[in-house]
């Protein structure tokens, strides 16, 4: 006779909600019909054990956590920031909640670790609101993070104008990872605020200038001490009452930081006035490395374009993006998919400065081999490898022994 897992119905229901899942994709994904599901989480049934150790495997949690007396604290869901359209789906999806707890497991550890390391608080999270001047917050962003614009003028491309952002922004004490797993228009980026490990999340399946500028948005996110996740959307409806004047603040604060006006001004009068609006938003984009819906965005704020002039701008980059992305997929598949690049692929996931770190702790004897993978989820015989990648090429190796 099956014996009945005694879980706790309210932890069966936190379960399956930061999931992200509703009753019948648990239901569908269990293999139990949706009215066990709700009995499970109402108290009125239990399931067997071999049921409980399923829902365990769909819900992503140890089976031992669905017997805890109550839902664990400190894994509420971020706030919504998103603009989404009236017939969207709302909630996030499992793969973004799934990211998301990633990063806050990571985080968690690493606060730890700074802590028992005697690191200090981090001075700047919350040093503004939203009442600031967001000029004036751009450039204690940009003092912060000690960023020159000549150096910016130095990359070649916008993929190495990108790595000098994140860098910069890794030298100031900010945890950068990047994942490619979800749709742009579901999240660009998260912000995960803390005084010792503030963490921010990049989308890496969007445009190189497009990163740079979520980049800074999350900055922003930190800078008010605002967790959240956001898409940067410019049409929908906003989930939450303050997120309007949260994300158009953020906005502000990204253009500037970005792109501030001293230097749009400069480039953008040294252009001929022969030339039209649309070619000289292109060479600004081009010259600063930054998009040309930055450029547009800054012509709209100094009213050198109408808002119905920057809407038709707006969705002729956003048309031109996606047309882009359709051929460079098209062309992936005549050609066969190629295999990822494993290395730079962990590295762009972790973050290179939670990647050193950890590792330096684990070449330092300060932690084991198996607490060093669970934070990276790379296996011990690759951290070799793996420390090349970030940098680290004289260490002494522990053999690869836990």
């Amino acid at each position: 006779m099956p014996v009945d897992a005694l879980v706790t119905p309210e932890v069966m229901l936190w379960a399956r909600v930061t999931r992200g899942y509703d009753i019948e994709q648990a239901a569908k994904k269990i293999g139990r019909p949706s009215h066990e599901i709700r009995a499970w989480e109402e108290g009125s049934q239990c399931p067997t054990m071999p049921q409980a150790r399923k829902a365990a495997e769909v819900y992503k949690r140890a089976l031992a956590v669905l017997y805890l007396p109550e839902p664990p604290s400190g894994y509420e869901v971020l706030r919504d920031f998103r603009r989404l359209p009236d017939d969207a789906v709302h909630v996030f999806s499992p793969e973004l909640l799934m990211l998301i707890r990633e990063c806050r497991s990571r985080q968690q550890w690493l606060r730890e670790f700074r802590q028992d390391e005697g690191a200090e608080l981090l001075s700047f999270l919350g040093s503004a609101n939203t009442d600031a001047n967001h000029s004036a917050v751009a450039e204690s962003a940009r003092a912060l993070i000690a960023l020159s614009h000549e150096e910016l003028l130095s990359c070649r491309t916008r993929e190495d104008a990108l790595s000098v952002w994140i860098e910069h922004v890794e030298d100031a004490g900010i945890y950068v990872v990047r994942d490619s797993s979800i749709p742009c228009a579901e999240a660009r980026g998260f912000a995960l605020c803390d005084p010792y490990a503030p963490f921010i999340f990049v989308n890496s399946k969007d445009a190189k200038a497009a990163q740079v500028f979520t980049l800074a948005h999350e900055l922003a996110h930190l800078l008010i001490d605002v967790s959240g996740v956001s898409n940067l959307e410019h049409s929908g409806q906003w989930q939450i009452p303050d997120a309007k004047v949260v994300e158009v603040f953020c906005n502000r604060v990204a253009g500037q930081i970005v792109l501030p006006n001293s230097v749009f001004d400069r480039v953008w009068n040294g252009l001929s006035s022969d030339t039209s609006v649309e070619e000289r938003i292109e060479k600004v984009a081009d010259k600063c490395k930054v998009s040309s819906d930055v450029v547009a965005r800054r012509l709209l704020d100094k009213r050198i374009v109408s808002e119905q002039e920057y809407r038709e701008l707006h969705d002729s980059y956003t048309e031109r993006w996606l047309e882009l992305q359709d051929a460079k997929l098209q062309a992936s598949k005549a050609r066969g998919e190629p295999p990822q690049v494993y290395y730079p692929m962990m590295v762009m996931r972790n973050g290179r400065a939670l990647t050193r770190i950890v590792l330096g702790a684990y070449f330092a004897g300060a932690i084991s081999g198996r607490e060093a993978w669970s934070v990276l989820n790379v296996k011990v015989d690759k951290f070799n490898k793996l420390a090349g990648k970030v940098g680290m090429y004289a260490h002494a190796s522990r053999g690869g022994v836990p």
